[in-house]
């Protein structure tokens, strides 16, 4: 490399004699000391080097961390039963119908005159009664029978029965057209 080219540690470096000439101690000692001072084209190869490393090691440590992770949950967890899936699908329409007639009562107020704010207020009470009353007729007895009524469930598989009926019955829900 020429004294003319650029480098990029240019003014990091310390003043140091060239390479020739001896480095005086610090400490007067009997014994002569001489050190050759560390070209800057070998402390960039070594900077590279060392940021090559630190970038390879935080790779590495974070598909370790990222396949951890994914590996935590799996197993755990039980699969959605068939028979949620299909409850939560059927249950989609009656769904969308109890929401069309939130909306239908939400109409309905803005036609008799009342305001915006009164109409939506309308629209959420109607589907929000509706809903309620249709999932308790769809899909209640299904959760009553391994919770009865909200009680806590101690038993590990009857709440592993209810964790797979939760999510059958949500990808039902998403699997509707």
């Amino acid at each position: 490399m020429s004294d003319d080219e650029i480098d990029f540690l240019d003014g990091l470096e310390p003043s140091l004699p060239r390479p020739t000439q001896p480095i005086p101690s610090p400490v007067p000692s009997s014994v002569p000391v001489s050190a050759t001072p560390v070209s800057p084209a070998k402390s960039r190869e070594a900077l590279k080097f060392a940021v090559i490393l630190i970038v390879c090691a935080a790779c590495s440590l974070g598909s370790g961390l990222l396949f951890a992770w994914m590996l935590s949950g799996r197993g755990d967890s039980p699969q959605p039963s068939a028979d949620a899936v299909a409850l939560g699908r059927s249950f989609a329409p009656i769904l969308a119908g109890t929401l069309a007639d939130g909306f239908d009562a939400g109409a309905k107020a803005l036609a008799s005159g009342k305001t915006i704010g009164e109409s939506d207020a309308i629209l959420k009470a109607t589907f929000d009664q509706g809903r309620k009353a249709a999932f308790d007729a769809h899909a209640g007895q299904a959760i009553r029978d391994l919770a009865p009524d909200g009680t806590e469930i101690s038993d590990n598989a009857k709440r592993n029965a209810l964790v797979s009926l939760f999510t059958g019955f949500a990808k039902g829900l998403r699997k509707a057209k």
